[in-house]
């Protein structure tokens, strides 16, 4: 277990599959994410599938997304990909298959999509980084959520090794930033 504590943020890792963060005001803990919040894996965002939460900002509306896999990090050279408007096998909404017609977001709706790429039938390579742009399709246009995740095709060990760590959870990176009393804000970057 691995306690890091900031006044007033504390970022505590429960479990080597698990992780939480909270932040403590005068003495209320407050849980601000307990899922997802740490990345069980050595140097990129997802391994085997693609997870991530999309807020539906407007009003109702149904939403299809697609998932494109670069070769590179700048994203100029494309490999696969995907569209759940065209094949929604192999997506998820909720822990759910996703409908064939799209999915309904209400007006402030969160919901998680997940992604299980056919890894072996499109010939994904074990072990090399993929550059991931993920967009959201309102029925008229494409709306761009992400371009900074990556994804590597592999199998998750029971004990995950990182360079000298092994057995235990890997945090790359991370920042924690303050706002102090008179506004200004103070940055912290922890950075292997």
């Amino acid at each position: 277990m691995f306690h890091l504590y900031l006044h007033p943020v504390t970022l505590f890792l429960v479990t080597k599959n698990t992780s939480k963060i909270g932040v403590i005001e005068d003495s209320i803990e407050t849980i601000i994410s307990d899922e997802r919040s740490f990345l069980y894996q050595c140097g990129v965002s997802f391994l085997d599938n693609i997870q991530f939460d999309f807020q539906n900002l407007g009003d109702i509306q149904i939403y299809d997304f697609r998932i494109k896999f670069y070769l590179n990090e700048s994203r100029t050279s494309l490999f696969k990909s995907y569209f759940s408007g065209n094949n929604p096998s192999n997506w998820l909404i909720n822990n759910s298959p996703f409908p064939d017609d799209g999915e309904t977001f209400l007006s402030g709706d969160t919901k998680t999509i997940e992604f299980v790429p056919p890894l072996e039938d499109d010939g994904f390579e074990s072990g090399l980084t993929y550059y991931l742009s993920i967009d959201a399709f309102n029925g008229d246009d494409f709306i761009s959520q992400n371009n900074s995740y990556t994804f590597r095709a592999q199998t998750i060990l029971d004990d995950t090794e990182c360079g000298p760590y092994s057995g235990t959870p890997i945090l790359r990176s991370f920042a924690i930033m303050f706002e102090l009393e008179d506004g200004e804000f103070v940055k912290f970057n922890v950075i292997e």
